[in-house]
């Protein structure tokens, strides 16, 4: 991986935008063009690849909605020898679908969760029997549950239980961008910022503990005053992560999205892809969610804590 920063290393592939839950602080799942077969989404692995991309995380939507995502993670894992990393509601997944996944290659597997009570509809405790299992197959797990105001409460003694079990725990704070991930709708937002201030001095606290808390050090120290204004946007001129759409389409985040195929172009330099990709950011309503701490800014002592993480599972 060392060897190969000729481009981004990482990029999320929305490879369905179809879904059979319905989370309110998720607009993933739009009307959208047709859903691309396996063999394109192998020619679109490939352009990554070429392009210095070498982990894939498969998000939806559902993938595991999608018949053929064991072709897709095998494409990525054995056919280019690249890292997947699957990322799903859990909602349809069993044990034999874990063994087929393992067998395709999963290096990551990651399950939404928000809550272990009856918050939200993916509040299911079973998932954390599954994502043992998981573990006992040689995947890497871990959940991540999005913090709004309906759950603050409960995510210390969410993230004490995933992680007694050895899995990892992440979060995103709640966003209102009203793209095509995000709603727009504020109230969900936690309001008093104490909350999340006191949370995240527990979590870098456990951090240091375990090793099993995903987010930054530099995410877990950040200024919230950049979370409650979205005062921040990602550079136009580099590319520190990509994102594609269900289309193939190119999107600089997974809020706003291009005209341009990844087939379409060369490379991350073509002036169409720079011009364009500048114009969606110069109109975009700014952003947290994490991307300036977790992808954009990586300092030294992140990946330190990250190899801790590693090294502790």
């Amino acid at each position: 991986m060392i060897s190969s920063l000729t481009g981004p290393l990482s990029a999320s592939l929305f490879i369905t935008r179809k879904c059979n839950l319905s989370c309110p602080y998720c607009r993933a799942v739009q009307p959208n063009r047709k859903d691309l077969d396996s063999a394109e989404w192998a020619s679109i692995i490939d352009r990554l690849h070429s392009w210095g991309v070498r982990l894939y995380s498969i998000t939806g939507g559902e993938p595991m909605i999608r018949k053929d995502i064991y072709d897709i993670v095998t494409h990525i894992s054995k056919t280019r020898r690249l890292i997947p990393w699957l990322i799903s509601n859990f909602s349809t997944m069993t044990k034999n679908k874990i063994d087929r996944l393992s067998d395709a290659g999963l290096f990551f597997l990651t399950a939404s969760l928000d809550s272990l009570s009856d918050i939200g509809v993916k509040s299911d405790g079973s998932i954390l029997d599954l994502l043992e299992y998981a573990k006992s197959k040689n995947i890497i797990c871990s959940t991540i549950t999005v913090i709004h105001r309906d759950n603050i409460h409960e995510i210390p003694d969410i993230m004490h239980k995933v992680t007694e079990r050895g899995i990892v725990f992440d979060i995103g704070f709640f966003q209102h961008v009203g793209g095509l991930f995000s709603t727009p709708d504020s109230d969900l937002k936690v309001k008093d910022f104490s909350l999340l201030e006191d949370f995240r001095k527990q979590m870098r606290k456990h951090k240091l503990e375990t090793g099993l808390i995903a987010p930054s050090w530099g995410y877990l120290n950040s200024d919230l005053k950049m979370y409650q204004e979205m005062s921040w946007k990602c550079p136009s001129a580099k590319d520190a992560f990509l994102v594609i759409n269900n289309d193939g389409r190119l999107m600089p985040c997974q809020e706003y999205i291009s005209n341009i195929n990844v087939l379409a172009i060369e490379n991350l330099n073509d002036p169409i892809w720079r011009r364009e990709k500048a114009e969606i950011v110069n109109r975009c309503a700014g952003c947290y969610y994490g991307c300036y701490y977790q992808k954009v800014t990586v300092r030294p002592l992140d990946v330190l804590l990250d190899l801790y993480t590693m090294v502790k599972l």
